[in-house]
């Protein structure tokens, strides 16, 4: 006797979902649940080409056969950490499982908006938009939060827009430290890490 198997539509909703992509990320800024300014930018990798040699076994021309460029968007996160530094990590879009923007919708004459929350700490993750997966587009972003209204543009990074980034552990990411400091307190700094190497490179001198 043949068994009878009954198929079932598996329907997750919207908070397994988010846990589905949750799984196994790292939230950026740092520490969670800080927010961070958030845009989203076009960039460029810079590949090698093949040599010395052109497509053709020339001479490399540089406008023609030079390295090969691919340009991806990129998420882009702000770390505010003070007025003398700041931390910027970039990540590819498509490496991105999921965005969360604290705020609320509020009424203005423009119609209802979406206000960024403008607190460093994040207090209440149902409070705000969430993007997942695919959903994660310029365009989507845009529509959903109806940032054209409002004038903002997610493509600049003083435009306003705060949030937190989920990435999964195992994608790449690019930190960058920025910080500002005296010529001398720089100078100090590259000699104790060479110091530290052994590598330090002699003073010059003259003599006449």
């Amino acid at each position: 006797m043949e068994s009878e198997c009954k198929h079932t539509f598996l329907d997750l909703d919207i908070k397994q979902t988010r846990r589905f992509y949750l799984a196994g990320t790292v939230a950026f800024p740092t520490p969670f649940p800080t927010a961070g300014g958030i845009s989203i930018e076009q960039g460029r990798f810079h590949l090698p080409d093949d040599g010395n040699k052109g497509r053709n076994g020339d001479k490399k021309n540089k406008q023609d056969n030079g390295e090969g460029i691919e340009t991806v968007p990129f998420v882009v996160v702000e770390e505010n950490t003070g007025l003398m530094q700041s931390t910027i990590r970039v990540v590819r879009e498509s490496d991105v499982r999921a965005i969360f923007f604290p705020g609320v919708w509020v009424d203005t004459d423009k119609g209802r908006v979406f206000k960024f929350a403008e607190e460093e700490y994040v207090h209440d993750l149902e409070q705000g938009q969430w993007f997942l997966g695919p959903q994660i587009t310029v365009d989507n972003i845009i529509k959903r939060l109806k940032l054209d209204d409002r004038g903002t543009d997610i493509g600049c990074r003083d435009s306003g827009v705060r949030g937190i980034v989920f990435v999964p552990e195992h994608r790449r990411v690019v930190t960058i430290h920025e910080r500002a400091q005296t010529a001398g307190d720089a100078a100090m700094e590259i000699r104790g890490d060479c110091m530290i190497r052994g590598d330090c490179m002699p003073r010059w001198s003259s003599s006449y």
